[in-house]
């Protein structure tokens, strides 16, 4: 019985040594990558444009093509060709232009891992991608994820990503007021959806954020209330300005 027991964690490691050891590998090169980054942000800022040396996503690209190819078709794959998605603003030649890895990256993951629940861990940093990457590649890569992927997470992050990358309208020329109108009104089922059948994920979390805005923040409704204090600590409402030119300055740090 015990010798049984030692050949079977003797095939559990045998099973599990190349996706520990791919794990390993995808650390250090991220690793290396983010203190590469972190130099590259240390550089003086009052430097000439011309220079400052390149991001260095450039010099790393190729060393996570070649990871993600060397594990194609395997969820180890899904962090490495999510790393080149994320990258397209500084390996691509421009907004919407983003180059033929970064389609690469797109597709393979649109063929291969869009039924693989492990890309749930990488379509959150894909939300503002549409600007580098533009929205038609990344609009297909959810709607596929949506429809091949049993993982409710998975389901849930496509599809707030998809009703997101809508609403911005992204999608739609800027002259095309009618295109932009249809996909806002896709975005707004969609968000509402996403509440309904997603409950208790972030996703749905982030979705009741944009119903609220759609049905209590458009122009021409009245504005919610909101309370603070002023410079002496005494209450103020917004609601005391009624009928008077009031401007509102979000900010923070980020």
């Amino acid at each position: 019985m015990r010798r049984f027991g030692t050949c079977l964690v003797l095939l559990a490691c045998l099973w599990a040594g190349p996706i520990v050891q791919a794990d390993v590998e995808y650390d250090l090169l991220i690793q290396e990558f983010e203190q590469a980054q972190e130099q590259w942000f240390q550089q003086p800022r009052e430097a000439e444009v011309s220079k400052r040396p390149a991001h260095p996503a450039k010099d790393f690209l190729p060393r996570f093509r070649r990871y993600a190819e060397k594990h194609a078709g395997r969820s180890e794959a899904i962090p490495a060709l999510g790393w080149i998605v994320g990258a397209a603003g500084q390996i691509s030649d421009g907004p919407g232009k983003p180059g033929a890895d970064v389609t690469w990256a797109l597709e393979r993951l649109a063929k291969d891992h869009a039924a693989d629940p492990a890309i749930k861990d990488v379509l959150r940093d894909f939300r503002y991608s549409a600007y580098d990457v533009g929205p038609e590649p990344l609009i297909a890569l959810y709607e596929r994820v949506i429809k091949a992927n049993s993982d409710k997470q998975a389901r849930a992050s496509a599809s707030f990503n998809l009703a997101f990358t809508l609403f911005r309208s992204w999608g739609a020329s800027a002259e095309d007021g009618e295109a932009r109108g249809t996909e806002k009104k896709r975005a707004e089922k969609l968000f509402r959806k996403i509440v309904q059948e997603y409950p208790d994920t972030d996703a749905a979390k982030r979705a009741e954020g944009y119903v609220f805005e759609i049905e209590h923040l458009q122009i021409g409704m009245k504005a919610p209330e909101i309370v603070g204090s002023d410079a002496d600590g005494k209450e103020i409402r917004l609601s005391q300005f009624r009928g008077q030119v009031v401007v509102l300055d979000f900010w923070g740090f980020w």
